[in-house]
């Protein structure tokens, strides 16, 4: 499936998720769907062999963090809008950040 982007940034963050640094992820609710700026100390296959290595004692250790996005952080463009123009892209994004989505 070839996917359409607003520009080649907001690409690369789409392309890179579940992989360590940063990403974009798409998070569906009831109400609604949405993107994600998330950024991962590890890839996510290694979350949970990497959390064990950590002592209990540590303290509170954030492997995985997330905000919302509204617009691309590189063109500017209103995601919203690209979103209900890519009703196809939307739908496999949505399907392949699944497991991948903090609550």
């Amino acid at each position: 499936m070839k996917l359409e982007y607003c520009c080649p940034g907001f690409q690369a963050l789409v392309e890179n998720m579940g992989e360590a640094g940063i990403s974009a992820v798409l998070k569906e609710t009831e109400e609604l769907t949405y993107f994600c700026l998330q950024s991962r100390t590890c890839a996510a296959v290694d979350v949970e062999r990497i959390s064990m290595m950590i002592p209990q004692n540590a303290g509170s250790i954030r492997i995985v963090e997330q905000t919302g996005l509204r617009y691309c952080p590189f063109c500017g463009a209103n995601l919203q809008e690209w979103l209900a123009g890519n009703a196809k892209t939307t739908r496999y994004l949505v399907d392949k950040s699944r497991n991948l989505i903090l609550n």
